[in-house]
């Protein structure tokens, strides 16, 4: 009778306090406040939650935890190693199926945010494109190095986006996909690659869209070498992720190093291949250039899609060591992150 009451008297205390969290979501005045409070709420809710965990954890700690550690002791005397059955975390969704997840969430969330949400999703891209696009003709005329002007630089651009798209999603954490971090099949750093792949899609559908405009139009012919194309685009997206999450680490030690980013991603775009090709740098300023690995990789998107370009100077080896060491890095910084975060407490 008594767990009968105490389990109607935290049902009515649920059902009231969720009455309490829907009434103050719904006096939103707008969706930017709306998406807050919910993200308020769970905040709020989540911390409840575990402050419950916490408080029960502690009760049975010393009931539970002398016979488990008297078991061990006893099977390691015997010459018994590893026969204790240790429980295991619950196991987690597939990767990809996060991911693929995430990023239909991500989708909706914009497009559902604004009416104009799939105008901003490509706007922003789509204007850099035709900005160098055009800083490229009128540099060049109509052919750079061989190559015509105008695929010549959708091709760097769509390159230098990439990295700059997923380098930037890495910097800036989950956003406004936090409350997701809840749920106990999404970490961080599910949430990172969710709206990076966002990026990706967005950026590899403009690029294909307008050079298959060129391609319609006679100005250039089906890539040479799909592959080599395709994996420029995955690598410089790799590229950009690892060194984002190298960035984040950096920018917790020091927050103004946020402001130096913006800025010294500047000066990689201006060196990133969009106007050139380090074929035409002459030799004793060639070797500088060729430093960024951004920059080995847009010519070999150009070597992968022209017929009259072959890049002589961009080095699979050394875009290879670029990229392990950025993503080894990288993802050291992420469980250094998430174990500090385990430490003070907080969901990883």
């Amino acid at each position: 009778m008594d767990v009968s009451a105490l389990s109607m008297a935290g049902e009515a205390e649920a059902s009231a306090r969720i009455e309490i969290y829907n009434r103050y979501v719904e006096q939103a005045t707008g969706p930017v406040e709306r998406l807050r409070r919910e993200i308020e709420v769970l905040v709020f809710e989540s911390g409840r939650r575990k402050k419950i965990a916490e408080s029960q954890a502690r009760k049975v700690r010393t009931s539970v935890g002398s016979p488990r550690a008297d078991a061990i002791l006893i099977q390691s005397i015997s010459g018994i190693v590893g026969a204790v059955d240790v429980p295991r975390p619950p196991r987690r969704a597939p990767a990809l199926a996060v991911w693929s997840a995430l990023w239909g969430l991500r989708f909706h969330t914009d497009m559902n945010s604004d009416r104009l949400g799939m105008f901003w999703w490509l706007v922003e891209p789509l204007l850099h494109v035709i900005l160098i696009t055009f800083a490229t003709l009128l540099l060049h005329g109509g052919e750079v190095f061989d190559m015509p002007a105008f695929p010549f630089a959708v091709i760097g651009v769509i390159v230098w986006l990439t990295f700059r798209t997923t380098f930037l999603a890495a910097l800036a954490g989950p956003g406004a996909l936090v409350h997701l971090i809840d749920h106990p099949d999404v970490s961080r750093f599910d949430v990172i690659v969710g709206t990076s792949v966002k990026g990706v899609i967005v950026n590899s559908c403009i690029g294909i869209v307008m050079l298959g405009g060129c391609v319609a139009a006679g100005v250039t012919r089906l890539p040479e070498n799909p592959l080599m194309f395709a994996g420029a685009l995955a690598s410089t997206a790799a590229l950009g992720l690892g060194s984002g999450l190298i960035a984040y680490h950096a920018s917790l030690y020091y927050p103004g190093l946020r402001k130096i980013y913006v800025m010294i991603l500047r000066i990689i775009a201006t060196f990133s291949g969009l106007f050139f090709v380090s074929e035409q740098v002459p030799g004793e300023y060639a070797a500088y250039v060729l430093w960024n690995p951004i920059l080995h990789l847009s010519q070999f998107a150009r070597s992968g899609w022209f017929y009259t370009y072959d890049s002589t100077d961009a080095s699979f080896v050394y875009v290879f060591s670029c990229l392990c060491a950025t993503l080894a890095i990288g993802f050291g910084c992420a469980v250094m992150n998430r174990r500090a975060r385990a430490r003070h407490g907080e969901y990883a």
